[in-house]
């Protein structure tokens, strides 16, 4: 038991104070295999074979950032964002304030999935918004909660895009590793419930938390200064960038490889000339450093699982817990969501939480005897709690950063705070009936 709450432990310490998060997953993995009473040999042996399990996610992720860099090249983002801002839907709007909100949350949502651009998207949107935003008095608090909605609930419901990853790649093949068999398990039906309690949260967010207008003086919004202007694309660039979307998604999901998907999109560009060939190379590479620092953390956290389930303590934690919380099913499966938060909010990524919590957590609920779909509401549930919240997290970080262009928002108290109370307070309550109401 000391390993697993030892190592873990350890690791939540070393991100809140700070420390690299690979440096601090290798670091927790070391004391875990010393905890364990493995040999140095024998832990990095463990961990070496744990990050085999990532090597196909990184390059995922490492894909998809070379095709957002690819879009962004295009200059159709920018384009459409500038015009947009200056579009009569906004300017003669009785409330133009909540068609921004909803602007900002369609296109947080189809970033995940049908756009496969993660959080590429915000500093190409958000910062040409800001005038537009302050202009209305529009309260960022709200942006920043429609963006953190808008980027987890389409990697947790829907097996396409990022989704994939999560879904498929992460949360599946963890869960299939574990002995919970996940072939004819519908995510929609698993899912659903902790979808409803983050649009609920956002809802009150939106419609009465931050409702007010708020003052952001316009004099210190220098809109040319934060973004350049872009000219209008040409019809055939349109035409083009089109056609790569589509082809990436329609081969991402007749394939099932994001990486096919991706490259073949980023190549769309570069034989058409959208992307010049002589700079192709560090427009690629450009994108594959966007998402390095992710797809690190992913790696060395499947490092850290390995190195838990190699520990032998699992089980004998596993009956413990399933011991103790015997008649309390209930209390255990909340317990599970706290721990899951915990560990996130340290990581900062849901997709490198799930390895870790699946370890160390599925054996309790296969001993509880809870249903398989259960086990993947509580497991998704628990991994994605503290993404819309972690200070150190690439979705509260992406946000505050453009949202921040004008040094009028604050990351803690006008990003963390509130998507921790209307985001991951609502997805926690509502997964937690969600598991129970599966489980009957």
């Amino acid at each position: 038991m000391i390993t697993v709450f030892g190592s873990i432990g350890l690791l939540i310490l070393l991100s809140f104070f700070k420390s690299p998060i690979v440096l601090s997953i290798v670091l927790a993995s070391l004391v875990a295999g010393q905890l364990a009473g493995l040999t140095v040999v024998e832990t990095i042996s463990s961990f070496n074979h744990g990050v085999k399990n990532g090597a196909v996610i990184a390059l995922n992720y490492g894909c998809l950032g070379a095709f957002a860099a690819g879009l962004a090249k295009s200059g159709i983002p920018s384009w459409a964002c500038e015009n947009l801002s200056q579009s009569p839907i906004i300017k003669q709007a009785r409330q133009p304030e909540f068609i921004i909100l909803f602007i900002v949350l369609i296109a947080a949502l189809i970033s995940q999935n049908i756009l496969p651009i993660h959080v590429a998207f915000i500093p190409l949107m958000i910062p040409v918004m800001l005038f537009l935003m302050s202009n209305y008095q529009l309260d960022r608090r709200a942006v920043a909660c429609c963006i953190c909605c808008g980027l987890v609930i389409p990697y947790m419901t829907l097996p396409i895009g990022f989704g994939n990853i999560y879904i498929n790649e992460i949360l599946y093949n963890n869960l299939n590793i574990q002995g919970v068999k996940t072939h004819n398990i519908s995510i929609y039906k698993a899912m659903w419930m902790p979808a409803l309690g983050m649009i609920t949260g956002l809802a009150f967010a939106v419609f009465v938390s931050y409702r007010k207008p708020r003052n952001y003086p316009l004099e210190k919004v220098h809109i040319k200064t934060i973004h350049p202007h872009t000219t209008r694309p040409s019809q055939r660039n349109l035409l083009i960038t089109f056609t790569a979307i589509l082809t990436a998604l329609t081969l991402q999901v007749i394939t099932g490889s994001m990486i096919v998907g991706s490259l073949i999109g980023f190549s769309l560009f570069i034989v058409t000339g959208v992307i010049n060939v002589k700079e192709s190379d560090d427009i690629f590479m450009l994108g594959l450093k966007m998402m390095a620092s992710i797809a690190f953390i992913m790696i060395a956290a499947q490092g850290f699982a390995a190195i838990l389930a190699d520990s032998g303590e699992i089980l004998p934690l596993a009956k413990t817990l399933a011991a103790t919380f015997k008649g309390h099913e209930y209390l255990a499966i909340f317990s599970i969501l706290i721990t899951g938060l915990v560990i996130t909010l340290g990581i900062g990524s849901s997709f490198s939480t799930v390895p870790i919590i699946a370890s160390v957590f599925v054996p309790i609920t296969l001993e509880m005897q809870l249903e398989p779909i259960a086990i993947v509401t509580l497991i998704a549930t628990a991994g994605a709690l503290g993404d819309a919240c972690s200070p150190v997290s690439e979705t509260t970080l992406a946000p505050s950063m453009s949202l921040n262009a004008d040094n009028q928002h604050d990351h803690f108290k006008d990003t963390i705070i509130p998507t921790f109370f209307h985001i991951t307070l609502p997805l926690l309550l509502f997964g937690w009936v969600g598991v129970i109401l599966l489980n009957r």
